[in-house]
């Protein structure tokens, strides 16, 4: 039986004083233990030695003494706070059920009232991945139910399931939950440590799109879909769209969160020193570090803006304990048990920053054959370094509040075309990253599962992006090359198919062409997932249906003032089934076409045909095209394979369903 291996991780940070790091829970983590999985097991029953340990049967792992928070203002600077009021929410909430709407997950408490000071584990929805987090460095998730019976929340991008003894479940109006605002033109994240207090930090996420306006307050727990109100935006988590959004067909994306760390600041060394030294004390351990963080950039190929971000977060602008002490600048090796003590100690800064930009970034982080590989951009607790680096869920944007404040003069921004990969955080497309732009070019790795992973996006080519390399390339461009982080910009560089990937930025002169902007949403469901980039509806979980059935169940909206289904030849709705949105004058705006992953053939039902049809593709005796295709991928993995073959039959045989 195949196998393999789930790497769990704990991180903790012991704070008093003068910090160790930034980050409450930085950082470059410890893996511990490892236990060997069955890809037949489900994943959320396993609890590897290592954790049985750590949570005594729990899954959660509290730290002894006083919690200090680090609070960021809307100008990078950093700040630590001891909390003055309980973070309990007064009144306890009962763990409810899935229609219960105006509720809000509290990570800083146990259900019964006792309160949490250090990491909650969870199970990443539909993925199986164990994750963690660190409430008090951001107390509130969206609460989307039950499930299985965990509670469901949605935070920094990722939606999960949680014991629901670990956390309680509270009336949102007795909140202050997190939001977001636009001042003098810019977006701030308002983001909250404690229900009970509006001691925000406040952090810089980008210029603010026409559609936001000051004097308002607007929620996400994923930073790319805006709502003004709260509870709408629960309405669209539960469904799995995002339709009633400010935005719903053009995500926001923070620019410095997500532009790949393989690429280049506009600031020479020089630069970066002047604007380094503006920020920080004569005695900062970053004082006069530019030169050394370009010159890095240079030869290992990591961003030296987002370094220097990284570095001042993780170390208070160069003042952090361990920074002083042992001139470490991004916590290395500060593991939970003696930080102060198990911390890298460098020569000098400059050290420091060579060390990391070649040993734990270039060969590590920004390596897809590293464990700790979620794409290479900061991002958060749903893709990118932040995933495996820190416990904060909000560690990657504190970094990109930072990058945006250091380019005050706009030097550096917009420079990038930026694309992403399932920008919905319910989507989980393994798409393949090749060395050619055909499919029959070579694979070196895939995106893995996670949503929102990003690319530099360079040019096009039949039908296939040119990206920017995640990793190191051998000469030839035909593998990875894990023995040397040193990178060259110009020779490194891969293809992802166009069809899977959304400009989100275009860069500066680029001649890249984003996909054609579909307007808002025409149709709407509460039952379905509606996709409007792609046109496509998905989500039937019970077939086959019917269309009288089908058609109740999708709305018009916006543009569209009507709809007419177009079932199969059976009556029922399959792959490929289409509906039509009209306008007032009875014109047609809009077409969407159904996917039923599973059923190849389109009658709305998955049995035997289908298995022989996606075994002939897989073959080559036959190869399916277009939704057929696509709907052939059960697993979503970019691909037509022997794991397809598995889900069909286990869904024919009814041992499981599959994920529709």
């Amino acid at each position: 039986m195949k196998k393999k291996v789930l790497s769990v991780l704990v991180c903790m940070s012991l704070l008093f004083g003068t910090s160790f790091w930034s980050s409450p829970l930085h950082a470059e983590e410890e893996p511990a233990e490892e236990s060997v999985i069955n890809e037949d097991e489900d994943v959320t029953e396993i609890v590897t030695e290592a954790q049985d340990d750590a949570h005594e049967g729990d899954s959660m792992l509290d730290f002894s003494g006083p919690v200090e928070i680090q609070i960021m203002d809307r100008e990078g600077n950093i700040t630590y706070v001891t909390e003055e009021e309980s973070p309990v929410v007064e009144e306890i909430s009962t763990f409810v059920g899935e229609g219960t709407s105006e509720k809000v997950v509290n990570f800083r408490s146990r259900k019964n009232g006792t309160v949490v000071s250090g990491l909650t584990y969870y199970t990443e929805y539909k993925t199986g991945k164990e994750e963690y987090l660190y409430g008090p460095s951001g107390a509130d998730a969206a609460y989307l139910g039950e499930s299985g019976g965990k509670v469901k929340f949605m935070i920094s991008g990722t939606v999960g399931l949680v014991n629901a003894n670990d956390v309680q479940v509270v009336n949102l109006a007795r909140t202050n939950v997190s939001y977001y605002e636009v001042y003098q033109g810019w977006i701030y994240h308002h983001i909250s440590n404690n229900l009970n207090s509006t001691n925000y930090s406040q952090l810089k996420v980008g210029q603010a799109p026409s559609y936001m306006k000051e004097g308002e307050r607007y929620y996400s727990y994923d930073g790319h879909y805006f709502y003004r109100d709260y509870i709408t935006m629960l309405k669209d988590y539960r469904n799995e769209n995002r339709v009633h959004s400010m935005n719903p067909s053009q995500p926001y994306y923070n620019y410095y969160q997500y532009l790949p760390l393989r690429s280049k600041a506009a600031y020479s060394g020089a630069e970066l020193n002047g604007i380094i030294n503006e920020r920080v004390t004569g005695s900062s351990k970053m004082r006069n570090l530019g030169e050394s963080i370009i010159n890095a950039q240079n030869t290992y190929g990591v961003n030296g803006l987002i370094v220097a971000g990284i570095a001042a977060n993780e170390s208070g602008w160069g003042t952090s304990w361990i920074a002083q002490n042992k001139n470490n600048l991004f916590g290395l090796k500060a593991y939970d048990s003696s930080p102060g003590e198990s911390a890298d100690t460098f020569r000098n800064p400059a050290h420091c920053v060579e060390e990391y930009a070649n040993e734990w970034m270039s060969k590590g982080y920004l390596d897809p054959t590293d464990w700790r590989y979620y794409g290479g951009f900061l991002g958060n607790k749903g893709s990118g370094i932040n995933v495996k680096y820190a416990s904060d869920p909000y560690w990657g944007e504190k970094a990109a509040s930072i990058a945006w404040n250091l380019d005050k003069n706009a030097k550096d921004r917009d420079r990038y075309t930026i694309g992403i990969k399932d920008t919905i955080n319910t989507s989980h497309t393994e798409l393949n990253v090749r060395n050619g732009s055909s499919v029959s070019s070579k694979a070196l790795f895939t995106t893995k599962n996670h949503s929102n992973h990003a690319f530099v996006i360079l040019g096009e080519e039949n039908g296939f992006y040119r990206v920017q390399s995640d990793p190191v390339l051998t000469a030839k461009r035909d593998a990875i090359d894990s023995s040397t982080g040193k990178y060259n910009f110009d020779k490194m560089f891969l293809y992802a198919s166009k069809d899977f990937i959304q400009i989100v930025h275009k860069g500066k002169g680029s001649e890249v062409s984003p996909k054609p902007d579909t307007g808002t949403n025409t149709l709407s469901s509460n039952t379905y997932t509606i996709d409007g980039s792609q046109k496509t509806i998905t989500g039937i979980k019970k077939f086959p249906v019917k269309a009288n059935d089908f058609s109740a169940n999708i709305q018009a909206a916006n543009a569209g003032k009507s709809t007419k289904t177009e079932a199969a030849k059976n009556g029922n709705i399959g792959t490929g089934s289409k509906v039509f949105v009209y306008d007032a004058g009875g014109k047609v705006v809009d077409t969407y076409q159904v996917v039923i992953y599973g059923d190849t053939n389109g009658d709305g039902i998955v049995n035997a045909l289908d298995l022989l049809r996606t075994q002939k593709d897989i073959l080559g005796v036959k190869k399916l095209s277009g939704l057929e295709k696509t709907a052939a991928d059960s697993s979503r993995n970019g691909k037509v394979d022997s794991l397809d073959l598995l889900k069909i039959k286990k869904q024919i045989i009814g041992v499981k369903e599959i994920n529709q």
